[in-house]
């Protein structure tokens, strides 16, 4: 057992030599650094294997990093200077893995030399000149912004943002995120128009407008219920019609029957005597009966329809953006049950609905404040659908 243990031990050894080595051999050094430190973590006597390979990985991929850096530092275009950082920022975390190993030797006596560098000036400049091509660049979009243009004062947001990733206080950018902000604004100006040929009562319109705009408020969009300054888009639900249905009651009469267990009997054989096992145990089965009911059903049904349209246009200069029919259905129903016979053989839904009366109906008034808030659940979902 015990040669079989060691034996298990070196072929898990030889394994990791081999798939350090091949993360090496592929050019996967991050991969084999990462490997290699965890192998050698709190290994007083470090394998030389460990260390070459942890050695060469480290100093090729830091040799190919700055290669990389130093050629994106000469480019004339602004936007390498984000690669230019992160791949300083990569250096850094590298040497910060292999630093507390310092000095490396393997327990055979070889000295690892690692390729260091003092990253932090590279990491300073390369902040500096990113933070300054990002700041640049808002300004001219804010330029483009002022006339009108809300994707340029997107653009403008965006691109400060990115100088706070490097700078939080760069010169007066809080100033101009809260102006590229104001400039990128959508301002929507939401409106009910009842143009039903009935008589609607007052809260159902109020049940509409209770719509919580706060609600549908971001980052790049505001939505009003009144008019003022600004606004770049009316979104108008109009209610053409609504009616409720008279009071329907129905009485159904129906038969409920299911086959259920209702005790045991003995096994008999052709003659009518008791079977047994060949133990001579008496052998006995489920019994089964039909259970029968008689059921007496009410049903109560109301229905409140709402029927509109959606139209959303714009402030300045009325083209239309988008329209769509608006029709809910607000439904009352409830059922009440009664039965003569075995309650055994109900269905779930009549046991479900065993009461001698149903529910009352609710006045039209209820029922017009139900369909209201179908109707303001629908806009509310559109509204956050059109400008999300």
């Amino acid at each position: 057992m015990k040669k079989q243990m060691l034996v298990m031990i070196l072929a898990i050894f030889a394994s990791s030599c081999a798939n350090l080595d091949k993360l090496v051999d592929q050019g996967r050094y991050n991969e084999a650094i990462r490997v290699a430190t965890k192998k050698m973590q709190g290994d007083k006597y470090k394998k030389t294997k460990h260390v070459l390979a942890l050695e060469e990985a480290f100093n090729k991929v830091q040799d190919e990093d700055l290669r990389e850096a130093k050629y994106l530092e000469t480019s004339t275009d602004g936007r390498s200077w984000d690669r230019v950082y992160s791949i300083y920022k990569k250096i850094e975390e590298r040497q910060a893995l292999v630093s507390p190993m310092l000095p490396l030797r393997s327990k055979e006596g070889y000295r690892a030399s690692f390729n260091f560098i003092k990253v932090g000036p590279l990491l300073s400049n390369a902040a500096k000149e990113a933070a300054g091509y990002h700041y640049a660049s808002a300004e001219q979009s804010l330029e483009r912004a002022e006339q009108g243009n809300k994707d340029a004062a997107k653009n403008a947001f965006a691109s400060l943002e990115r100088v706070q990733r490097y700078f939080t206080n760069y010169k007066d950018v809080a100033d101009l995120k809260l102006k590229a902000q104001y400039l990128a604004k959508t301002r929507i100006l939401v409106m009910l128009d009842n143009q039903a040929p009935v008589m609607i009562p007052y809260e159902f319109e109020r049940e509409i407008l209770d719509i919580s705009i706060r609600d549908l408020n971001s980052k790049f969009k505001e939505f009003y219920m009144e008019d003022r300054d600004n606004i770049d888009i009316y979104a108008t639900l109009t209610i053409t019609n609504m009616d409720v249905s008279p009071e329907r009651e129905t009485i159904n009469h129906f038969h409920e029957e299911k086959r259920i267990k209702d005790g045991w009997e003995y096994l008999l054989d052709k003659r009518g005597n008791i079977r047994t096992d060949s133990l001579g145990n008496k052998l006995k089965v489920d019994k089964y009966i039909i259970a029968k009911a008689h059921v007496h059903e009410i049903v109560r049904e109301k229905r409140a329809n709402v029927r509109g349209k959606i139209r959303y246009e714009d402030a300045r200069t009325n083209e239309l953006i988008a329209k769509m029919p608006v029709q809910v259905e607000t439904i009352f129903e409830d059922y009440a049950i009664s039965f003569d016979g075995d309650r055994r053989a109900l269905s779930d839904r009549c046991i479900n609905n065993l009461k001698r009366f149903p529910e009352p109906f609710p006045s039209d008034f209820d029922m017009a404040l139900l369909a209201a808030d179908e109707v303001k659940d629908y806009w509310k979902s559109d509204l956050r659908r059109q400008f999300r």
